[in-house]
């Protein structure tokens, strides 16, 4: 009877713990998000919810836990990008474009 009791209340204060450090993330949508925020930038935020990693960009958060979020205004090199000539952007990014191909059975 004592160890049951005991691993009831390990239970328990594991679970209250866990709770503790969740953050309450509201979205745009309108849906609400409770979870650990793992990782956070300008951009995204990473959150774990029950152990899976799921990122929410900044532009889909209304607020977490109450504090609005803020995007970042446009910067200068984003300014600097809608100057720039097609071509030159072209040859900067051009090494992230990939192709894949596959073959089928038929």
């Amino acid at each position: 009877m004592i160890q049951r009791c005991s691993i009831f209340v390990m239970s328990i204060v594991f679970f209250s713990v866990s709770c503790v450090y969740a953050e309450t993330i509201k979205l745009k949508n309108g849906k609400t998000v409770e979870g650990k925020i793992l990782e956070k930038n300008s951009s995204s935020i990473k959150v774990d919810i029950s152990g899976l990693s799921i990122t929410y960009y900044v532009d889909e958060i209304e607020n977490i836990d109450g504090v609005m979020i803020s995007i970042p205004k446009e910067t200068s090199s984003s300014a600097s990008l809608a100057a720039r000539n097609p071509a030159d952007i072209f040859q900067d990014i051009s090494p992230a474009i990939v192709r894949i191909t596959t073959k089928t059975a038929d």
